[in-house]
This record gives structure tokens, C-alpha cells and sequence, in this order.
């Protein structure tokens, strides 16, 4: 997450989801079974990609590492011309653009474990893990990796320049997948309604918010500070959302992020993509 954003919200808020039924009770979804392997999935992903050198502008370690694992899965994969690892697919899921920054700030460091607690270099290790889990469970979304996120949105700006001039294929959804320094631990999933002061369009939105309520998980849409998807939202007419969880220690080696608030959002995630037929088209 780039924190330099002009246009970070000075007051935070957090709109209720619209569904009056009770979400089931978060501590159920954070034991269960589902909740539990997603976790499992995602952990070795977060203690090696963590591990890797990966300051903007030096993602190739990180690159080279999930490059060999999206093969792996039987994924066609491109480096573009700013170094974005590109992820193709043409599964149905497809039509949903996951995206997560490969650069990192720091020194890289081992992920610890205290409790519910996670420690280390999360910004964007986190995102990155959650999309490989994701795959690593079966799914197949299209997937972008991008490089200088935290120096600008170098990769960010060059996919959606190409997206909009039809050099890569305009997704039904961007989710952009980061940590956030707003909220609280505890707060679970977060989802941005905007990002460096551009709002998002807010049919996807309402859908996400379905998808939540539908499936007993629960989300906060909040307004956000600028990441990736402040570059996607500049294409007109294109469905942006980010999914994040809240860090303490921003932009340090001592980022601290809650299992249970991880495990929530590969649940949503998981649904999300799931449920791709339910998210509008958009015309351009």
C-alpha cells in the first residue's frame, strides 16, 4: 500500500452491509474447517515470498517464484514491459482480474508467529499469498502481479493503460489485494469503496456485498487510501474493489496482521471469485 496519496481520508467510516440477517458468528468462521485450510494453504506462500528480496524495482526473485508456481497450477503466464507478471486464464473464474504488488518494503525477514499474530514484511506478501492460496485450492482467476507499487504504481499504471487500449483483455472485476493501516485489528475483511480520492463504480460493490451477506462472512467498505486500484478506477466504467486486512507498523519489518482477520478475508475472497456470475458488466 502507497501511503503517499494526497487524497487519504481524513475521517474514516464504514458503511453497513444492506442484508438484515445476522452474519454467523465471526469466531465459527474463523475455526472452521474451510477457514482453517485456506490458512494452511496461504501460510507457506507468506513465509517465502516474505523471505525474498523484493525492494521496487528488484521484484525478480519474487517474480521468478510465483512464475514457476503458476506453471506449476498450468497457468500461461507473461512478464510485460514494466516487469507485471501476467496470469491468464480462461476458466470461467477468469473473467475476474486478481491483483497484488510484488514489491515490499524493507529488509527481507522471516514471518513470526505469537497467537493470533503474524509479524514480518506483510505489504503486499499478504496479498500475494492469498491469490496463491487461492489458486493452489483449485480456482483459477486471471492474476496480475505488479512491480513499484510502493514508488508510484509503476506496473499498476502501465496494465491499465493496456487494458484500456485493449492490449490485455478489460476484466468483468479488478480486486485489488493489499493490507491497510485503516481500522483496527480485529475489524476483518476491508473493502475500499475508493482510492486516492477516485470512487469506485458502485454496482460491483452492492454485489460484493451479496455475496457477503449470502454467505454469512462480513466485510467493512470503507473509503481507502491510494493503492493499484486508484490506477484501474481511471478506466471508465471499469469494476474496481480491493480486499485488505488492517496492519499496525506500516511500511516497517515489524507489520503485524491477525490470523483471524486473514482467514475471514481468503473466505471472502474465495466467495467472491465463486461467485463471478453475479458481479454486472459494465460497458465501456
Amino acid at each position: 500500500m502507497n501511503m503517499n496519496s494526497k487524497n487519504s481520508p481524513a475521517v474514516r467510516f464504514t458503511k453497513k452491509l444492506t442484508n438484515e440477517a445476522p452474519a454467523a458468528p465471526v469466531t465459527k468462521k474463523v475455526e472452521s474447517k474451510e477457514a482453517q485450510e485456506a490458512w494452511g494453504r496461504i501460510r507457506p506462500h507468506l513465509i517465502e515470498v516474505s523471505s525474498l528480496e523484493s525492494l521496487s524495482g528488484s521484484e525478480s526473485e519474487v517474480r521468478s517464484y510465483l512464475e514457476s508456481k503458476a506453471k506449476k497450477f498450468g497457468y500461461e503466464t507473461k512478464t510485460d514491459e514494466v516487469g507485471n507478471l501476467w496470469l491468464y486464464s480462461d476458466a470461467p473464474e477468469g473473467e475476474v482480474l486478481l491483483c497484488a504488488h510484488m514489491d515490499k518494503v524493507g529488509e527481507p525477514r522471516k514471518i513470526t508467529e505469537e497467537g493470533d499474530k503474524i509479524t514480518g514484511r506483510l505489504d503486499d506478501a499478504l496479498g500475494v499469498s492469498m491469490i496463491m492460496g487461492l489458486i493452489e485450492a483449485g480456482s483459477r482467476p486471471s492474476v496480475l502481479f505488479t512491480v513499484e507499487e510502493e514508488t508510484g504504481y509503476r506496473g499498476a499504471r502501465c496494465a491499465a493503460k493496456n487494458i484500456y487500449g485493449a492490449k490485455e483483455k478489460r476484466p468483468k472485476l479488478v480486486l485489488v489485494l493489499d493490507v491497510s493501516m485503516l481500522e483496527e485489528h480485529g475489524a476483518g475483511p476491508l473493502v475500499y469503496t475508493s482510492s486516492g480520492g477516485i470512487t469506485f463504480p458502485d454496482l460491483p460493490l452492492k454485489a460484493i456485498e451479496q455475496v457477503v451477506n449470502e454467505n454469512g462472512l462480513r466485510a467493512k467498505l470503507l473509503p481507502g487510501i491510494g493503492n493499484d486500484s486508484t490506477c484501474f478506477a481511471r478506466i471508465q466504467n471499469q469494476a474496481v474493489a480491493t480486499l485488505q486486512v488492517h496492519v499496525d507498523n506500516m511500511h516497517s519489518p515489524e507489520e503485524v496482521a491477525l490470523i483471524s482477520d486473514v482467514k475471514e478475508a481468503a473466505l471472502v475472497l474465495e466467495n467472491i471469485v465463486n461467485n463471478h456470475a453475479q458481479f454486472p458488466e459494465l460497458k465501456p
